[in-house]
């Protein structure tokens, strides 16, 4: 099975957290669990309207991976005052809230 270059590269920084649930990354990253929530909800959307890589096998699987691109914006470029990607998907509109 491949895995996003965003979950790969997420484990590499933050493979210290043990529990990868929702509530434990909001704590964890201090971004709003609400703005989280929505991410992973868009995330399952993307996955039911728009398909996938034959490789991803569940909605949560495609969602999860939207969800670590979104805390990687986050935490290493909108924190940081950089650009990130802001077209098509990248749910840059809920960057901006976090």
């Amino acid at each position: 099975m491949r895995r996003s270059k965003y979950t790969i590269k997420f484990e590499k920084l933050y493979g210290d957290i043990p529990d990868r649930k929702i509530p434990t990354l909001a704590k964890h990253f201090k971004i709003k669990k609400s703005l989280i929530q929505d991410v992973f909800n868009r995330g399952v959307g993307a996955f039911h309207s728009s398909g996938a890589r034959p490789s991803v096998k569940s909605a949560e699987q495609w969602a999860m991976a939207r969800v670590y691109k979104f805390i990687l914006n986050v935490v290493e470029n909108k924190r940081q005052n950089k650009t990130y990607p802001t077209g098509r998907g990248q749910d840059a509109d809920i960057v901006e809230k976090a």
